[in-house]
């Protein structure tokens, strides 16, 4: 007989979270829009004064900020970034892969040379306004506090669900296919980063059902062609591919200890 279905916190034996760290699954996910990159990760904190790490505050939540300050090779990281994105005018870059997938650790910082063989794609700009929407939507359905209980995931399904039938209008019309792509991906890349919905979620079938309207929605959208998708750069499909494989490995990794695991169809 499958096995209650539990939420993460549960397995973990962790109780159930203080306000300011509910407040704090809130906030919006990483990557951005334009470099895969948080709003909070790109301020650069001038003339913060420093903290050491040592066992005295390591878990002290002020010494965290320093990994938001941008060292001198992510500040020239960025740059070539911004650089490369002028070579493709009316296109954003997205970064598929981040540092934090490599490391898992906060105090070690990557080197120019690490930075540059992340991963990136060049999208369409009108990702960026989409992904704000989509963001700023999810926001108030959720009355801007996803708290980790399974009401928030109903609330989650809903609103996926609803946001993939706004693609399918847009996408019928031919000359808005760039549009509708920028569309897809926002309301993917959210879907991917504030996982709450199929972190607690005890019903499997409905996790399965959404899952499976992207991968019907995706595979639509790869029977058209770059240009006619707005997507740039080289390799950018295949990397963009590899993209929604680690969303679709995220929901089965998230529930991989439950009886009945997801079963979905998607990208191999």
């Amino acid at each position: 007989m499958p096995s209650k279905r539990k939420t993460k916190e549960e397995k973990e034996g962790i109780t159930s979270p203080s306000p300011d760290k509910q407040q704090k699954k809130k906030s919006k996910p990483s990557p951005s829009p334009s470099k895969g990159k948080s709003k909070k990760e790109a301020i650069v904190v001038e003339e913060e004064p420093e903290i050491e790490f040592n066992e005295e505050n390591e878990n002290n939540e002020s010494a965290i900020i320093l990994d938001d300050i941008p060292t001198e090779d992510e500040q020239k990281f960025e740059k070539e970034l911004e650089e490369t994105a002028k070579k493709y005018p009316g296109s954003s870059i997205f970064l598929t892969q981040t540092w934090d997938e490599i490391q898992s650790d906060p105090l070690v910082r990557p080197t120019l040379e690490e930075l540059r063989k992340l991963d990136y794609i060049l999208v369409p700009q009108k990702f960026e306004d989409f992904n704000d929407s989509v963001y700023q939507k999810l926001d108030e359905a959720v009355d801007g506090l996803i708290i980790l209980n399974t009401t928030s995931s109903h609330i989650m399904h809903d609103f996926f669900n609803k946001e993939l039938q706004n693609f399918v209008k847009m996408w019928k019309s031919p000359d808005k296919h760039d549009e509708a792509f920028s569309y897809l991906f926002a309301i993917t890349v959210i879907a991917k980063e504030m996982d709450h919905w199929y972190v607690d979620y005890e019903e499997v079938r409905a996790i399965n059902n959404l899952m499976n309207s992207f991968h019907s929605r995706w595979k639509e959208v790869f029977t058209k062609t770059d240009e006619e998708l707005g997507l740039k750069g080289e390799n950018s499909r295949n990397k963009l591919m590899k993209y929604l494989i680690k969303f679709a490995n995220s929901v089965h990794e998230a529930n991989e200890s439950y009886d009945d695991k997801p079963k979905f169809q998607w990208f191999k």
